[in-house]
C-alpha cells in the first residue's frame, strides 16, 4: 500500500504538445525580464539541472526514463530507480502523469515529467522565488547519438531558456561525457556548433557569460571507472577544451576527487594537469 506521504526529490522536468526540432533550435524571441547579473560566475548559486525524467505519454517517446529500471514498463512497484518521491502538490494535473503506485484510497500516484513546457518553466519560476540565481542544464553526450533522445535534449534545453528568460535566471550548457565511446568527444563539438549557430544561444540575453565569454561546463574529464580509464581519452578531452576555448568559451571542468594529485578516482596522467 503506498501512503500519501510528500517526499522532495531533487532535480527534474513536460509538454504534451512540443515544437518540431527546427523551431526548437530557433533564436529565442519570446519576453526576457531583468533579473540576475548574467555576466559572471562569480558569486551565483546555480542549480544542475539534468532534465532527465520521462513519463509514459509524455510525448518524447522515452517510457518511463529514469524514473524506472525498465523504461519500457510502468513506472510501479519493483521497477524503480529513484530514492526519493518529488512533492507534486504544486504541480498541475495537465504536468502530472499516473504510475503503478496507488495511495491506499486506490488513487494513483502521479509524478512529472521533463518533457513538459509548463513544468520547466516552473522549475524556474522556482529558482526565482527562492533565491537561485540560475541552472545548468546538462546535455549527456553519449545520448545525442541517438534522434530520439537528442529531440528530447533539445526540448529541455530550449524551454529552459524560455524559463530563465522569463524568470530573470541564468543558465548554460554542461556536458556530461560519460558513457561515451573512444573518439566520441567529437559529438559535443557537432552539438555545440549546432547550437551556437541555429539557436544562437551564446546572444541570448539569459545565457551565463564570465570573463566576457559564454560559459559551457565539460564534465567527465580524467575519471577511472572500476581502475580502468573511459573509453574516450585525456587527449580527446583536450581536444575539446581546446576546441570551446578556441570558439571564445569560458570552460568549466568536472573532475575526480584525485585531480590534483592524479589518484583515487584520477587517471594518472600528467595530461590532465594541462587541461
Amino acid at each position: 500500500m503506498f501512503r500519501k506521504i510528500i517526499y522532495p526529490l531533487v532535480s527534474g522536468f513536460c509538454l504534451q504538445l512540443s515544437l518540431s526540432g527546427a523551431d526548437l533550435l530557433k533564436p529565442y524571441t519570446g519576453p526576457s525580464v531583468p533579473g540576475v547579473d548574467t555576466s559572471t560566475l562569480t558569486g551565483k548559486v546555480m542549480a544542475g539541472y539534468q532534465g532527465w525524467f520521462n513519463c509514459e505519454g509524455d510525448g518524447a517517446d522515452l517510457g518511463w526514463t529514469h524514473w524506472s529500471r525498465h523504461k519500457d514498463q510502468t513506472f510501479g512497484p519493483g521497477n524503480v530507480t529513484v530514492d526519493l518521491w518529488p512533492d507534486v502538490s504544486e504541480y498541475d494535473p495537465d504536468e502530472l502523469y499516473e504510475t503503478g503506485f496507488r495511495f491506499e484510497d486506490g488513487a494513483a500516484a502521479k509524478v512529472f515529467s521533463s518533457y513538459n513546457k509548463k513544468t520547466v518553466l516552473r522549475h524556474f519560476a522556482w529558482m526565482r522565488d527562492y533565491g537561485i540565481d540560475g541552472a545548468f542544464v546538462q546535455r549527456f553526450a553519449n545520448g545525442l547519438r541517438d534522434p530520439t533522445k537528442k529531440a528530447h535534449k533539445d526540448e529541455v534545453l530550449s524551454h529552459a531558456r524560455e524559463g530563465a528568460n522569463r524568470n530573470g535566471r541564468a543558465y548554460a550548457v554542461m556536458y556530461d561525457l560519460s558513457g561515451l565511446p573512444k573518439g566520441g568527444t567529437k559529438l559535443v563539438e557537432t552539438d555545440w556548433r549546432e547550437l551556437r549557430d541555429k539557436m544562437q544561444i551564446t546572444n541570448d540575453p539569459a545565457y551565463l557569460n564570465h570573463k566576457g565569454k559564454p560559459v559551457v561546463t565539460v564534465w567527465g574529464i580524467g575519471f577511472m571507472d572500476g581502475g580502468k580509464p573511459r573509453a574516450y581519452t585525456l587527449k580527446e578531452c583536450y581536444e575539446l577544451v581546446r576546441f570551446l576555448k578556441a570558439d571564445g568559451c569560458t570552460v568549466m571542468l568536472g573532475v575526480p576527487t584525485g585531480w590534483r594529485t592524479l589518484d583515487r578516482d584520477c587517471a594518472k596522467d600528467p595530461l590532465m594537469h594541462e587541461i
